[in-house]
């Protein structure tokens, strides 16, 4: 049985405590506006809301950040996830609050975009440099806990518009979002990366079909989620080689992906 109330505040704590972080690294980065935001949200320490059941929309999401329900405050479903207690909860939750707080820092609604794909493009965008500062983040703070978010594509747009408008790392995210304005000049290279994802995920499929059938749901399941954080398919392809030369795909299989496998 998880006690919201407990996990909410939890939740809290560990959120002021990744602010400070961010705070200490891209304060003297950051423009007026975001300074103010950061200093608003530390000193507010109600930027995680814990509400019991399924989200306003009805998905079973896990967590949805302000933009949603446009009040500046993250939500957590928790119980979503038939969670047993407040220590798994939090385990899970906790896991992906860093991407969730780097998002107040990049909001695309915010330029109201009339034309839909200007707007798809610029979420689309907004995921991977929210994703890509993250694990660098994470990486300068190895103490916080965090799991990869599936942008590895999202990341890719990002590294080569950043490289067209030789913009930094630090403007991008926390200077104010006009560059995004012109968002709508690189349909072409967005719809490229959308296209190769697309056909890279038939390739996979397809190579799984060559294990047995006991094994292809966990093995596509797997490496479906490590090539969408990564956006890597030949180092997919690779593991699947290697895996398919294999004899034995029981234990000696199972330990090249990560985890056991039943049958």
């Amino acid at each position: 049985m998880v006690d919201y109330e407990l996990l909410q505040n939890q939740l809290n704590v560990e959120a002021v405590k990744i602010l400070y972080l961010i705070k200490n690294d891209y304060y003297k980065y950051m423009s007026e506006q975001k300074k103010a935001l950061i200093d608003n949200l530390i000193n507010k320490k109600q930027i995680v809301v814990v509400n019991k059941g399924l989200s306003k929309s009805g998905s079973n999401l896990l967590a949805h950040g302000g933009r949603s329900l446009k009040d500046d405050k993250i939500h957590y479903y928790p119980d979503a996830r038939g969670f047993e207690s407040n220590e798994e909860a939090f385990e899970k939750c906790v896991r992906i609050l860093p991407h969730e707080l780097f998002h107040y820092f990049l909001q695309p609604d915010d330029l109201h975009f009339e034309d839909k794909k200007e707007q798809e493009m610029a979420m689309f965008y907004t995921e991977g440099l929210v994703e890509r500062e993250t694990r660098k983040f994470i990486k300068k703070h190895p103490e916080i806990v965090y799991k990869n978010a599936r942008y590895g594509h999202n990341i890719k747009f990002v590294n080569i518009l950043e490289n067209i408008l030789k913009a930094s790392d630090y403007k991008t995210l926390f200077s104010e979002n006009a560059y995004l304005l012109d968002i709508g000049k690189y349909i072409k290279i967005y719809e490229k990366i959308v296209e190769i994802k697309k056909n890279e995920l038939v390739i996979i499929e397809e190579l799984i079909k060559e294990f047995p059938k006991n094994l292809q749901r966990k093995f596509y399941e797997r490496l479906e989620e490590e090539y969408m954080q990564e956006g890597n398919v030949e180092s997919i392809i690779a593991k699947l080689r290697i895996l398919l030369r294999e004899s034995n795909y029981g234990i000696q299989a199972s330990q090249e992906v990560g985890g056991e496998i039943e049958d």
